[in-house]
């Protein structure tokens, strides 16, 4: 079940945008997966100690922002003036009005919760096993991202392999419609290898084989992301090898080995020796992409990401401590952009997630985002030191801190961009949680140590 909804994910869940078509199919998906995984699990989820209340302060701040007002309370919230204008500007008495200043974008916001949430209740109730098999489903879905993202940037703009109508035509962008998301998964890629690695347990020449196809595997996917031309995740990548080698640990040999014959060696070799052409041929494919022309001659101070900055901080200080309504910053943007930012190109997000939280969340988004970064912090901390309950059992430490690493590196991608606004990566960071909160079970029983 678990498996099926991630390919799920990725298939139809791409892009940030609420209009793409394919949420017809997820959404229904997800509303089906999230029904099942609350009457499997639902009983074992309550039994937490710290996240359903997490999960439930997520869900309940855009069902807040939907709360009908009387026109005498959301007329004198902070940034409502423009809305209680445009009713006067139009002959209209002031009707009731949810908090949220953009109703239709803030129900989309609250829908699109039900598929990391169903993800997070599948993912926490599987045992170890499990867990490594949907690790391994990651894997195999991020390299055949990675391969078609390859395809698309040495192939026409206007290919049938993008998915998604409005994308970066031309760059690599995989199974997703924005190339930095697709960057910045295939660099989270890079901890969840030395993940499968370390978690093998085999026959010796079993391992040999593992070892040298993670290997290969780690090498392909630098000029994979290379290729997206995004400096994000060429950031992030910095980030995920130290992560990566913080993780692994050496797979464990078992039985005894048998000695490989004259055929399985020159197999072995001819493996290797493909291998290694193909990586120096994705090199050379990726260096001649023009997407890899970006990372050296755009200007990255022109970007509006930080040209904006201005007026995303005069917005949140505006419409604080209510914030516009969750999902509602396109709208909002209009509102607050300067003329000197005016262009044919709408703002679709802040491409800074804290900022956007901020704006459009207010006070209260804040507040859920810094007990997330607590817990987090927290988490981290046992993930480096681990006691002598969590240091006993070797895989489940191998997987805290490779769910530790994913958010780490989500986190830090969202500063410049919005990774987990996009189903797929949102489903991402829901099994990364899972990952952490499995093995704090299996460690502590049903409760985390304080």
């Amino acid at each position: 079940m678990a498996i099926a909804l991630l390919i799920a994910a990725f298939l139809f869940g791409g892009g940030a945008r609420p209009d793409i078509t394919s949420l017809l199919l997820l959404r229904p998906l997800s509303a089906a997966a999230l029904v099942y995984a609350l009457w499997k699990y639902g009983s074992l989820f309550w039994q937490e100690r710290w996240l359903p209340g997490l999960v439930v302060a997520i869900v309940l701040l855009p069902v807040v922002h939907l709360t009908p007002l009387p026109p005498a309370i959301w007329s004198e919230l902070p940034g409502r003036g423009v809305v209680a204008d445009t009713f006067r500007a139009a002959g209209m008495a002031l009707p009731w009005q949810a908090l949220s200043m953009t109703p239709i974008a803030t129900l989309n916001a609250l829908l699109s919760l039900m598929l990391p949430v169903a993800m997070l209740l599948l993912c926490f109730s599987l045992d170890k096993a499990q867990q490594a098999s949907l690790l391994r489903a990651v894997l195999v879905v991020g390299m055949l991202s990675g391969l078609l993202g390859l395809l698309q940037a040495i192939g026409s703009p206007n290919s049938p392999l993008y998915f998604y109508r409005i994308t970066n035509n031309g760059m690599a962008v995989g199974l997703f419609a924005n190339r930095n998301h697709q960057a910045i998964f295939l660099a989270c890629l890079l901890p969840l290898l030395a993940a499968h690695l370390s978690l093998i347990s085999a026959r010796q020449e079993t391992v040999i084989f593992q070892k040298t196809l993670t290997i290969v595997a780690a090498v392909f996917l630098i000029p994979l992301i290379l290729v997206t031309g995004s400096r994000n995740g060429l950031l992030l990548t910095g980030l995920a090898i130290p992560a990566a080698f913080w993780i692994y640990r050496a797979p464990l040999a078992v039985g005894r080995g048998i000695e490989m014959s004259s055929v399985r060696k020159l197999s072995f070799s001819a493996f290797v020796t493909i291998g290694a052409v193909m990586v120096a041929l994705l090199v050379f494919a990726s260096l001649r992409a023009p997407a890899f022309d970006r990372l050296f001659t755009e200007d990255v101070s022109s970007d509006l990401r930080w040209t904006s900055f201005s007026a995303l901080m005069h917005a949140a200080g505006e419409l604080f401590p209510f914030g516009s309504g969750m999902g509602s910053f396109v709208e909002i943007y209009k509102v607050y952009e300067p003329y000197n930012l005016l262009s044919p190109n709408y703002f679709n997000h802040a491409h800074n997630d804290y900022m956007e939280i901020w704006v459009t969340g207010g006070l209260p988004a804040i507040l859920i985002v810094l007990i997330a970064a607590i817990l987090l912090l927290s988490t981290l901390r046992l993930a480096v030191r681990p006691d002598q309950r969590m240091s006993s059992s070797r895989d489940d430490l191998i997987l805290l801190r490779t769910g530790v690493s994913v958010l780490t590196l989500l986190a830090i991608a969202s500063v410049g961009e919005y990774p987990l606004r996009t189903p797929s990566l949102a489903v991402f960071a829901a099994l990364a949680v899972g990952w952490i909160v499995s093995v704090y079970r299996r460690a502590y029983g049903q409760k985390v140590p304080a």
